[in-house]
């Protein structure tokens, strides 16, 4: 039985009605908790009313579909991964097929039978439903609204050769001081930083301007716009992701409803420029994507970081130069040589406290670039706080009392994280209160340190006391030997592990036991 996963977009309108906003192939699914949304009772029930005993996913590397199923599995860690709600019933019968780029549009193919469940979550440029619908908005709300147009936002679009929708009226929406219109691309884009274009328009007139200038690739709609419908101040929208298996295009409600927020609360005053357009600094009140690409992970630092030197004196990275000596920790059981893993290191708090030495690391590369860049910050319970860019690493201690490194976007408010003191050098761990988010320009900063990957970020204060332990990051590279392998994940770079008989992957492969390896050949910054 094949069948595909579909998830669609909603906002939830003054009225309490629903507006569907566009459908998805190729998702990412919920990573965190996922028992929290996926019932797998009902789901196994599925399985055995249909004599499912096998499962294949189908999944293009990129997008982050990959870790939504496979998040910390190498490490056996499966009740927060899609892995821990497939049904029992099907056991180890379930088989993931991957495709290492998004731009690979070669069919997958997997010879159906009555006994397997072929699961894609891939986008297929040869299918009705990717294609027709998922890629050209002018096609879905076309369809959905010639059913029933109350079940869209009051939209306008009209391509020059027929195809066109046109239910915004002459009455405007009453947003207050907020942008009561928006303007999105036909076609998918990751031109984030222009589009959508999020506008507000005071008369008539100005609407019917924009009708008749909008390009023949562009739709304009209301803004949905509800306050009553916050989560942390936050404006949001619902996602759905259902199952459409079978000859038949049945659907089956595979998760329940979740929510995304846009990443800052709106406040009460909007900045708009001459045009009405909103200024790029509030983007991320209004927009769930505001960025122009997709971030570089080599930058790891910001232009506001300040850097425990060796002799505890503290200097901004700005003026840190190649070649500086800075302090670091040793951390308990991480080791130098494979600190590409920093995903998988996980050790008992006291034993890290208690087993953690002060050591040096040497500054080996400094680079830099300007950009608009989403910044946090961390305010603990003890009153410190600690401002990151949104995609650094830091030390952080679970609900079962292991230090982890986590990224700074996965952290929530009561997440505990890791600091020491400056002048001590003690461990002690504080609970996160508030995570406060500005989007602003910035100065970025590869910063890469060795042997070891970790330097010292000390907190905000006139007078730091504190530090926190970050790590710069690099790609992850094992190397497994063995037959028939196949990786989830591979590398950018795996010529030395090529050289060796083996596959790169970046996690272990499904089936393979420990038995097989891995040899590691070394981080692919």
């Amino acid at each position: 039985m094949k069948a595909l996963l579909l998830a669609t977009d909603y906002l939830k309108d003054v009225d309490g009605s629903f507006k569907i906003l566009e459908t998805n192939t190729s998702i990412a699914i919920a990573t965190h908790f996922p028992q929290n949304y996926f019932n797998s009772e009902r789901f196994n029930q599925f399985v055995i009313d249909n004599g499912i005993t096998e499962i294949y996913f189908l999944i293009h590397r990129g997008g982050g579909n990959i870790d939504s199923i496979d998040l910390n599995y190498n490490e056996g860690d499966v009740e927060d991964s899609f892995f821990s709600v497939v049904p029992e019933s099907v056991g180890e019968s379930i088989t993931y097929h991957i495709k290492p780029s998004p731009n690979d549009v070669t069919p997958f193919y997997i010879e159906d039978a009555s006994n397997r469940l072929i699961i894609r979550l891939a986008y297929d440029e040869n299918a009705l439903i990717d294609e027709t619908y998922a890629k050209d908005n002018f096609n879905f709300l076309k369809l959905i609204s010639d059913d029933d147009p109350s079940l869209i936002c009051p939209t306008y679009f009209n391509d020059g050769l027929g195809l066109s929708v046109d239910t915004l009226g002459q009455t405007m929406r009453d947003n207050g001081v907020y942008p009561n219109y928006i303007i999105k691309k036909r076609f998918p884009t990751t031109n984030y930083g222009e589009y959508p274009k999020v506008l507000k328009l005071n008369t008539i007139e100005d609407l019917n301007s924009i009708k008749d200038n909008l390009l023949d690739d562009e739709i304009l709609q209301e803004y949905i716009l509800n306050i009553n419908d916050l989560e942390g101040g936050k404006l949001k929208t619902y996602r759905t992701i259902q199952m459409v298996y079978g000859p038949n295009l049945e659907v089956y409600d595979i998760m329940d409803p979740f929510t995304h927020t846009n990443k800052l609360p709106i406040d009460n005053t909007v900045d708009y420029d001459e045009n009405g357009m909103i200024q790029t600094w509030e983007r991320p009140k209004f927009l769930q994507k505001v960025h122009n690409t997709i971030l570089n992970n080599r930058f790891h630092t910001y232009s506001f970081t300040n850097i425990l030197l060796n002799d505890n004196t503290i200097k901004s990275v700005n003026d840190v130069m190649v070649g500086d000596v800075i302090k670091t920790n040793a951390l308990y059981n991480l080791n130098v040589d494979q600190e590409h893993l920093w995903k998988y290191y996980s050790e008992p708090s006291n034993l890290v406290f208690s087993g953690s030495t002060t050591t040096t690391t040497q500054v080996v590369e400094k680079d830099s670039g300007s950009d608009l860049a989403l910044t946090v910050k961390l305010v603990l319970d003890n009153g410190l706080d600690f401002t990151y860019g949104n995609n650094g690493v830091v030390l952080t201690e679970d609900t079962d009392g292991n230090v982890k490194f986590v990224e700074i976007n996965q952290l929530s408010i009561g997440d505990k994280v890791v600091i020491n003191h400056i002048e001590t050098d003690q461990f002690e761990s504080r609970i996160i209160t508030s995570l406060i988010y500005e989007y602003k320009s910035v100065i970025r900063y590869v910063f890469d340190v060795e042997e070891s990957d970790l330097y010292l970020k000390v907190d905000d204060s006139v007078s730091p006391q504190f530090y926190m332990i970050n790590h710069n990051p690099a790609g992850i590279c094992s190397c497994y030997v063995g037959s028939n392998l196949s990786c989830n994940a591979p590398c950018l770079s795996g010529g030395e592990c090529e050289q060796m008989g083996g596959i790169c992957c970046e996690v272990r492969p499904k089936g393979i036991s420990d038995d097989f390896g891995p040899e590691f050949c070394g981080p692919s910054k």
